[in-house]
């Protein structure tokens, strides 16, 4: 039986990273015990990822009285080698490369020390769900230090394929394997007429090309019978939510004043179509039956969005703000039904791509 470490760390009150880490940690659990460090993370994560329904997850911190993050991280991996553990890994999404300037590569260098000392002690290093970017901007010999340390790992899922096709030459551990989110089983729900759309985004500097993709948007599911809600699922994004409904409030938009949150995240269940530049906001309105409209903007953290979704076959459902057109809207209203059923049969071939990767890595002798 594997015994696995897992350093765990989230963005503060970011449902997506809550989401992405908890399916990573119980599927991981399907072949062993895993023990997380929750060092530094708030209790109502906390609470939630530790399940205590499943005798395979255990708190790190609890049961040996270290932390990984901290100056005696060497420390933790000998111990680690000492009580058995056979695999090491930490939570999925973006992954820190070694970058400019010099104080910044020398600690992630000190940091590095921790995966080649784990690597050395025969623990398998490996990561699943993540972006690796050590490629823009970045000089030659540079580029290569990235190399010589991400092949440390016995295994790196990428969770796009432009991502994989960008590594797979310098790399050979490098693997296809999805957001974690597609991991997400939602609680039932039984909403079949929703009629409803929402709204959710993060901030972006091209606020007045949203707003006016957004008027154009707005008329055409009114005309149709919807209503709208401005929604966010990140606590962040509240204060862009009541930009948006000052900027729209002649459409008499209703504001969710509730974060969405992992109890209440059958909120989703209530909409046909959901429009964010978020990620996990659209990978889990998907989740509950709602069509995932990605609208983004230039901004680069929205690409990804663009990358994930062409992975999994739903690219035709990411806009860029300010090249759309209303015939492509009323196609979309009028083939709801369909776009549903595909969203469905994307999500669950993709969610048995990420089981059969996870589970294939875990059986290697």
């Amino acid at each position: 039986m594997s015994k696995t470490f897992y350093s765990a760390y989230t963005c503060k009150n970011n449902l997506g990273d809550l989401i992405i880490n908890k399916m990573q940690i119980e599927e991981y659990s399907k072949y062993g015990e895993v023990y997380v460090d929750f060092t530094g993370m708030p209790d109502n994560f906390k609470n939630i990822l530790l399940n205590q329904n499943n005798p395979n997850i255990k708190d790190f911190t609890a049961t040996y009285g270290q932390s990984y993050r901290g100056k005696h991280f060497i420390q933790v991996i000998k111990l680690l080698k000492k009580e058995g553990f056979t695999h090491f890994t930490k939570s999925p999404g973006p992954y820190a490369v070694l970058s400019l300037p010099l104080k910044k590569l020398t600690i992630r260098l000190i940091g590095a020390l921790g995966y080649m000392t784990a690597n050395h002690l025969g623990l398998k290093v490996f990561a699943f769900g993540i972006d690796l970017d050590y490629t823009s901007n970045q000089p030659k010999w540079l580029r290569l230090l990235n190399v010589k340390y991400f092949s440390l790992y016995n295994s790196l899922g990428l969770r796009s394929l432009k991502n994989y096709e960008e590594c797979k030459n310098d790399l050979n551990n490098t693997r296809y394997v999805p957001d974690m989110a597609i991991l997400y089983n939602p609680q039932p729900y039984t909403n079949i007429n929703r009629r409803r759309i929402a709204l959710s985004f993060r901030y972006v500097a091209e606020t007045e090309i949203l707003l006016k993709e957004l008027k154009e948007i707005l008329p055409i599911f009114f005309s149709k019978g919807y209503t709208v809600d401005i929604i966010f699922q990140v606590e962040e994004d509240r204060l862009f939510a009541k930009v948006l409904a000052k900027s729209l409030k002649e459409y008499n938009l209703n504001v969710l004043s509730q974060c969405i949150w992992y109890d209440n995240l059958d909120t989703y269940s209530k909409y046909d179509y959901v429009f964010s530049n978020r990620l996990h906001v659209l990978l889990l309105a998907a989740k509950y039956g709602a069509i995932p409209l990605a609208l983004i903007s230039k901004d680069l953290k929205e690409q990804k969005i663009q990358n994930i979704f062409n992975s999994i076959s739903l690219g035709y459902l990411v806009r860029h703000i300010g090249f759309t057109n209303k015939e492509q809207w009323i196609e979309l209203l009028s083939n709801k039904e369909a776009i549903k059923h595909e969203v469905n049969n994307a999500l669950e071939y993709q969610k048995q791509i990420c089981i059969k990767s996870i589970k294939e890595f875990y059986q290697q002798v």
